[in-house]
């Protein structure tokens, strides 16, 4: 990051250090006290008795051979010191760059709050094999390139590339891997760009949400949790990232609290709460929601909210990007410097488009403020395309339009954190071979404990152009817009039938699609599914059109209601 927006930095790093909890590292050159395993002596005829004082040797990769005449000083396993000439009196005072103190590291990134645990591999064939919970499960990972002599890095080019395909393949997670090594880090960059198909000109490696960074070894190990810190605030730059990032803090830090809210105390009454339901096993949904509810509360009362987006820290976000490449349209022969443009959009972002001047040196902010002046919603949607344009950087319509309907799933769609195979409910949006979409209306409680087979009512959501939809979906990352047909006779039921033993309807997984199967074999691709208080809002609207009265009155009077 660059000097320009050190304000956004600072926070992120600060953020990046909250949240940061557990590092692993790998190395094979690991030990607990450098400098005490380095000592050395010229004297080699007699064997000390104490084995603390005995001579021992080491060949480390990147120091110097032996000399041939040299005396063969006694060697312990396991033990590494560097070789010792017989011209030689002196006792080495510096390091050889590939050792790693884990004492001076781990000291130094628990000064930070952070834990760090180090495990130094056996010579192996696979000499990570007994860490690979820990691999996959770290905030971050530190790797030596060249495991047991290996310069080609062949060890660590396995555990990335198993790290990055699981990443792939399960649930994501953002992880951060450095490479730490003596090695040239330009060198194991173009390596790792090669094995992970990346491109030679990208600004940083990164595959699968995995980002990778390489770090000179230079013995210097109490200065590796402040870039480990730097880097992984680097990945979390954007203001609302960095938001979900202090919530997940704040909800780590209070989890005792939140546990402790729901004691065993609280067991007899709920299990009489129960006994009493007229159908028990609705208990379990209801701890669901208990544990929701408490969890959005928590995060409601976090100090931090607001923190989440400051004056400053819009003003940094522009001239962070600014300094990255993000070009601002402003009217020809401007000389308005970086902190000048920051200054006068995050006015704009900060205060509302109200506050644009016409003589403004930004011509879309203008363009913006006339369209949003008009009462048509039209216009509206024009000024809010314009804004996006105009803040991202962005003149091309299909990109703008992608971001907004990314920020509108956001909001509307339920994300899946957890690959697992979504049940029929209230909300699911289902698309039918013939490309009709439906939106199922079934409520919660029916869509549980099914026997035999349950019709499920649908309302059918048709295809529409981008300012006049209801519902905007993101298919293969490109958005579609829907409409809902809100006509009672055009609803429609489509009949499902549980698998065995399952008292739900749920899906089956077909070529890399969550796939339904309804009666006389109708196939249904699942595509999502509503936010509870987004389908709620549909379903209110369905119900005052089935509830809608018609009565005879005079035509004079009709036409003059309203």
């Amino acid at each position: 990051m660059t000097t320009e927006g050190a304000y956004l930095k600072d926070y992120c790093e600060k953020t990046a250090e909250e949240f940061l909890k557990t590092v692993f590292v790998v190395d094979d050159e690991a030990t607990f006290n450098a400098a005490r395993e380095e000592t050395t002596t010229s004297d080699t005829s007699e064997a000390p008795d104490n084995k603390e004082d005995e001579v021992i040797e080491v060949s480390l990769k990147g120091g110097e051979e032996a000399d041939a005449n040299s005396t063969t000083p006694v060697v312990t396993p396991d033990r590494k010191v560097i070789p010792v000439s017989e011209t030689d009196s002196e006792v080495p005072t510096e390091r050889t760059n590939n050792i790693l103190d884990v004492k001076v590291l781990t000291e130094a990134f628990l000064e930070k709050g952070i834990f760090c645990s180090a495990y130094k591999p056996p010579d192996s064939e696979k000499p990570y094999e007994n860490c690979e919970i820990a691999l996959k499960n770290a905030d971050v990972l530190i790797l030596d390139w060249d495991i047991n002599n290996d310069s080609q890095g062949t060890h660590t080019k396995n555990i990335i590339n198993e790290i990055v395909k699981d990443n792939n393949e399960t649930p994501k997670r953002r992880a951060l891997i450095v490479v730490y090594s003596a090695l040239n880090p330009n060198d194991i960059e173009e390596k790792l760009k090669e094995i992970l198909h990346l491109g030679e000109t990208i600004e940083y490696i990164e595959k699968n949400g995995i980002r990778i960074v390489v770090v000179q070894k230079k013995s210097d190990e109490d200065k590796l949790p402040a870039k480990v810190i730097e880097e992984f605030g680097k990945m979390h730059s954007g203001i609302l990232e960095r938001a979900a990032l202090m919530v997940m803090t704040g909800i780590r830090e209070n989890t005792f609290e939140f546990i402790s809210r729901f004691n065993q105390e609280m067991d007899a009454p709920f299990l009489a709460h129960r006994t009493i339901l007229p159908t028990p096993e609705d208990a379990e949904a209801h701890i669901l929601e208990l544990l929701v509810s408490d969890l959005s509360s928590l995060i409601f009362q976090l100090k931090s909210n607001n923190e989440l987006m400051t004056k400053k820290m819009i003003k940094d976000w522009f001239l962070y990007r600014l300094s990255n490449g993000l070009s601002i349209e402003t009217k020809p022969n401007s000389s308005l410097t970086p902190e000048e443009i920051s200054d006068h959009l995050t006015m704009i972002v900060y205060s509302g488009i109200t506050d644009v001047n016409s003589n403004t040196d930004f011509p879309k902010l203008v363009i913006a403020k006339n369209k949003s002046a008009s009462s048509k919603k039209k216009k509206n949607i024009e000024a809010c395309e314009i804004l996006v344009s105009a803040i991202a950087g962005s003149s091309v319509p299909a990109d703008v339009r992608l971001l907004n309907s990314k920020l509108s799933n956001l909001f509307s769609i339920q994300n899946s954190y957890i690959n697992k195979l979504p049940a029929l409910s209230f909300g699911t949006i289902l698309q039918d071979r013939s490309e009709g979409y439906w939106l199922c209306l079934m409520p919660l409680c029916d869509s549980v404990r099914i026997v035999g087979e349950r019709g499920f009512p649908f309302l059918e959501l048709n295809s529409a152009v981008e300012e006049k939809f209801d519902i905007s979906l993101l298919k293969n990352d490109e958005p579609v817009y829907l409409k809902v047909n809100y006509t009672v006779y055009e609803q429609k039921y489509f009949w499902f039938t549980p698998r065995e033993n399952a008292l739900q309807i749920f899906a089956i997984k077909e070529d890399e699609e969550f796939v339904f199967r309804a009666r006389n074999r109708k196939i249904f691709n699942w595509r999502g599914i509503l936010k509870r208080e987004f389908a709620q809002k549909i379903a209110n609207e369905y119900s005052s059109h089935v509830s809608r009265v018609g009565v005879n009155e005079s035509e004079w009077q009709r036409l003059n209601a309203g």
